[in-house]
């Protein structure tokens, strides 16, 4: 905590004009105000005279009255000096350090009257900071003296005429200088320079001394700089602290900047004060303008200026370039938060890509082409249109089951025939390359560029067939540390984790990751020897990959350099031009409607045909029309989907074909398949009403709430094993009337103790699992992950602690995947389906987090506080856990439902009662919206088969 505790927090601007007493002014502070800035792709110099625009920051102010207007003058010069993306918002509750501990914040800056006291406190500030963001540092308001350190002879504000301005420098000097000898210790115990100081005490002597000798244009007295008798800074002072802030934390010049605020001043007022603050910031070495005096903290030569990064994909992601730009020197590189894993809304990214915020845009899914992502041709658009230095960068992924349709189980990956594999690939490869050409043709530039991510990862397997490299021997490992994670998919293991990580830090900021390390104790999990290899062949490969953009490219390849791949459609020859007769085929993309309109039809396939979607082709007649053909692979055929659209980009019918015999089909796209109702019962910590409600709002005929099993309390249940469900249970789940149980516990993860050594075919989980299958082979175990935050300690408060709490559900989850993969490996199916409402729930966190949830502006607000955040939620992730339900037991999206929750009521042991009516349409759409997008994505949910 930096800073004394306030006693009351009160409006900086409210202040008495009369003498006030010092101890008074302890707790008055202006609310924190931190800009969510993210930085532009060129960072500052750590000059004085730096040429170039600065790169923007997020700037988090704490302060009282002596500081209140330090973050309007800050703004009003980054507008003036058009330093792109500076906003301050106010945050929700004085004295939050979470976006520091968070990696939110790159400039902690405090003002009070009593300057020197927070700097002894700044330690715990500075490790969390620096832990989260290695670029973090904190500026301190080195500000004038309460009664030019007279106070007991200062009386009115008329006093500070008979000042003597050598002995107020003084005593100014000699405070200022006890207070450089801590910001000295704490500099040399980080290494570098991480606390500043902004001198504007000395800078308004600097000023009052002009004014005693005339030189300060329609000022005569020192009193008249003060608004009263403390002294609280007249318009004069504010003026010139706004200004000696921006020049320290920016470390640019605002000599010339016009702003607007101060409209007492005349222009020749704020040129004087523009130039003292400029003489007294860049000359004195503890405001840190001239970093590069200090042989520790300079610039290190040829490193590139940091990026700002914006990620999008799913679980394949691997882009941590972080802690690599830590280990370069790299400064100014920041990672923008979207809203949740994904980060994929084009209506999120679109407010960023106009007013140019994003650099790079990072793709990661196990998917690249046309459908993926749908949004490329926005990226394209709007990206480069607002920052010529935009660029696109997908990440080539492994091939899902190694392109097998066999694989059952983890350990077949061992199985695998690699050079086949490698075979599957290059065409995989070639259809990407060829895509990106004609994304970039259309562009009339690289935009887009390629991260040979899945061809490193298949050199990396053969080095552990071939047993060259240390310390793994298989491919794909449970406990995560091999290439592949261990799992059905399969997802990057830690070797592929971080030679994605490599590759992608050396495809943006085109340089070698040799030789760097992750800081921090752990580093990143790898011995040397490991290390070595993966930042070697991270480097070969996109260093000699033209498509990555380090390569020398000569131009860019027309569509028919590089043909696509001629796909086996199982269409004959005399099919295809029936089909599509009159219709040319053309490697333009078509209009934005049809684009979009076509991605709604893949969108809404049926589960069986979405994920064979292997190809999207262009076509045109001489009407001006189009048509767009969807290639599917199902089974041992390949079909053809034919979409053709009017002049206004209408799509007027679809024509199915596979082996020259055309399919009956309807002309409208598909509606989403309404599934049968299930018998469905809810146990434990379920909310069946709230279900019950989506269900009938889904219009879901057949459904039935059946009596649920008793299993006592949760405690017994977990801890019990096979045995411990009562007998009357047991009956009931073995009648074979459920078709679905949803089960939710606190302790829903496989633990020794938390489940008393009753884990494996021996846990509760497994024994209702197989009595559930005894008469109904239909039966389906739905296992809720449940969203328990970590909390923390600040102050009196218990507050949630997300990054903690996304730690530990990582380990949970992959520890209950494993647990589950062992009980549907006995019945060879998939008894057991984990719902992911913890992926859920946090995903809202950052939804509400980034302010974007209306009505709901702090996370902690969807807990009941009077549990301290133990296991009982608000009524959004009551109904987040509702809906995420129905998407895993009905496998069909919640999107656009509108259930009533009218009369459904909850509280937590021993509270008051709340009502679920109290959601909001938009409030249900982003529910919805966030529940499908997790559980479709999720293998274990079921919605993937």
């Amino acid at each position: 905590m930096v800073g004394q505790a306030t006693r009351n927090v009160c409006d900086p601007l409210l202040v008495s004009a009369a003498i006030i007493d010092h101890s008074a002014y302890r707790g008055c502070y202006l609310g924190f105000r931190v800009a969510l800035v993210q930085a532009p792709a060129e960072t500052p110099k750590e000059s004085a005279d730096a040429k170039k625009k600065p790169a923007g920051l997020r700037v988090m102010f704490n302060g009282n009255s002596w500081f209140g207007f330090v973050p309007w003058g800050v703004a009003d010069l980054v507008k003036a000096a058009d330093i792109q993306g500076h906003k301050e918002v106010k945050a929700a509750k004085p004295n939050d350090f979470s976006l520091i501990e968070a990696g939110g914040v790159d400039v902690y800056a405090n003002g009070v009257h009593w300057w020197t006291e927070p700097i002894r406190d700044a330690e715990k500030m500075l490790e969390s900071g620096l832990k989260a963001n290695p670029n973090f540092r904190v500026y301190y308001h080195a500000a004038w003296l309460v009664g030019d350190g007279r106070a007991k002879e200062i009386k009115t504000k008329a006093d500070y005429d008979d000042s003597k301005l050598a002995d107020l420098q003084t005593a100014l000097e000699k405070t200022r200088k006890s207070v450089e000898t801590q910001v000295d210790e704490l500099n040399k115990k980080y290494g570098k320079p991480v606390v500043f100081l902004v001198p504007i005490g000395d800078a308004t002597v600097k000023l009052r001394a002009l004014v005693l000798e005339g030189k300060y244009p329609g000022v005569t007295k020192q009193s008249d700089l003060w608004n009263d008798a403390m002294p609280h800074a007249g318009v004069h002072v504010m003026a010139l602290s706004g200004y000696c802030h921006f020049a320290a934390i920016y470390r640019a010049s605002p000599v010339g900047l016009t702003i607007s605020r101060y409209k007492e001043l005349t222009d020749e007022q704020h040129a004087i004060l523009q130039r003292i603050a400029w003489e007294m910031v860049s000359k004195y070495p503890y405001a840190g303008v001239d970093i590069a005096q200090d042989p520790k903290s300079a610039p290190a030569k040829n490193v590139p200026v940091g990026l700002r990064v914006m990620s999008g994909g799913h679980s394949w992601s691997t882009e941590n370039s972080a802690p690599l730009c830590q280990s370069a020197g790299i400064t100014g590189h920041k990672k923008i938060s979207g809203p949740g894993i994904n980060a994929n809304v084009i209506k999120d990214v679109t407010p960023l890509l106009e007013k140019g915020e994003i650099d790079a845009y990072v793709w990661q899914h196990s998917s690249v082409g046309p459908e993926f992502p749908k949004f490329l041709p926005t990226l394209v658009e709007l990206g480069p249109k607002h920052n010529p230095n935009f660029r696109v960068i997908m990440q080539m992924p492994w091939l899902v089951h190694d392109g097998r349709k066999d694989v059952k189980l983890p350990e077949e990956y061992e199985k695998t025939d690699l050079a086949e594999y490698q075979t599957k690939m290059e065409p995989y490869r070639k259809q990407q390359e060829a895509y990106v050409d004609e994304v970039n043709a259309k562009a009339g530039k690289r935009v887009v560029f390629l991260v040979p991510l899945g061809d490193g990862m298949l050199e990396v397997r053969k080095m552990i067939v071939a047993g060259k490299f240390p310390g793994v021997t298989k491919q794909s490992a449970s406990d995560g540390h091999s290439v592949l994670r261990g799992d059905h998919m399969p997802h990057q293991g830690l070797l592929g984790l971080r030679l994605g990580t490599y590759m992608h830090f050396a495809a943006l900021y085109r340089m070698s990751p040799e030789g760097l390390k992750f800081p921090g104790k752990d580093g990143d999990g790898l011995t040397d020897a490991q290390r070595a290899i993966l930042q070697k062949l991270a480097w070969d490969m996109v260093s000699k990959y033209p498509n990555a953009g380090i390569a020398k490219y000569e131009k860019l390849r027309p569509a028919k350099e590089v043909p696509k791949p001629a796909p086996n459609t199982g269409v004959p020859a005399s099919a295809a031009p029936e089909a599509l007769k009159g219709w040319k085929a053309t490697p333009n993309l078509p209009h934005d409607t049809v684009v979009a309109n076509y991605n709604d039809y893949i969108d809404k396939l049926p589960k069986t045909e979405r994920p064979g979607v292997a190809d999207v082709k262009y076509y045109i007649d001489d009407a001006a029309r189009n048509a767009v053909a969807v290639v599917i692979n199902l089974g041992d055929k390949q079909w053809t989907h034919l979409l053709v659209y009017d002049k206004q980009n209408k799509r007027t019918g679809v024509t199915k074909f596979v082996a020259n015999k055309p399919a009956d089909e309807p002309k409208a796209a598909p509606a989403q398949k309404q599934p049968a109702g299930l018998r469905v019962a809810y146990t434990l910590m379920s909310n069946g009403a709230e279900m019950e409600a989506i269900v009938e709002a889904a219009n879901i005929s057949g459904h039935k709430a059946t009596d649920a099993p008793y299993f006592g309390t949760w405690h017994g249940f977990v801890k019990g094993g096979k045995g411990g469900i009562p007998e009357k249970a047991q009956k009931q789940i073995a009648s074979g009337g459920i078709d679905a149980l949803t089960v939710a516990t606190w302790t829903w993860a496989p633990n020794e103790e938390a489940w008393n050594k009753h884990v494996g075919l021996d846990s509760a989980l497994a024994g209702v699992a197989e009595l559930g299958l005894e008469k109904n082979p239909n039966f389906r175990l739905c296992w809720r992950a449940f969203l328990k935050p970590a909390t923390i300690k600040k102050g009196d408060m218990v507050v949630p602690d997300f990054v903690l709490t996304r730690k530990t559900l990582e380990k949970e989850t992959k520890d209950l995947e494993a647990h589950v993969d062992v009980v549907n490996k006995k019945h060879g199916k998939r008894v057991v389906l984990i719902v992911p409402h913890a992926q859920a729930g946090l995903a809202l966190v950052d939804v509400v987090t980034a302010g974007k949830f209306p009505g709901v502006s702090d996370p902690a607000c969807l807990w009941m506080k009077e549990e301290a955040f133990n296991m009982n939620v608000h009524r959004h992730l009551r109904a987040m856990a509702a809906y995420c339900d129905f998407a895993v037991i009905y496998g069909v999206s919640p999107e656009g439902l509108k259930p009533s929750f009218k009369g459904i009521t909850y509280k937590s042991k021993g509270g008051a009662e709340h009502s679920m009516e109290g959601i909001t349409n938009e409030q249900h759409a982003i529910l919805q919206k966030i529940a499908w997008e997790t559980v479709s994505q999720y293998p274990y949910a079921g919605a993937i088969r």
